[in-house]
């Protein structure tokens, strides 16, 4: 189990994207399916960094990307749920705290 993530939410991954994010289960659907969309780079990021909620040094270690290339990958998977859902979303509960407008 995730560090901080519900027993429900743990054996749903569109729970735990809706959660996440702050959004319904029903969008949380969407937004996996605006991830699974990502360029392979920008899904794997995005998987570590939200989903897994690794660090950046983490990610850049495992040589996912640089600091920059990895909030561009964030921000990007972001704007692209927002768009599939119809309105802006956020990380809320993630050390990264970014949002899809930044």
């Amino acid at each position: 189990m995730l560090a901080g993530h519900d027993e429900e939410s743990s054996c749903d991954p569109y729970a735990t994207i809706a959660r996440l994010l702050g959004i319904d289960i029903e969008l949380g659907r969407l937004a996996c399916l605006s991830f699974n969309l990502l360029p392979v780079p920008a899904r794997s990021a995005c998987y570590a960094l939200i989903y897994q909620q690794r660090s950046i040094e983490e990610c850049q270690r495992l040589e996912m990307g640089n600091p920059e290339e990895l909030a561009m990958y964030v921000r990007s998977s972001l704007k692209a749920v927002s768009r599939r859902i119809g309105r802006s979303v956020v990380l809320t509960d993630s050390k990264l705290n970014l949002e899809a407008g930044e």
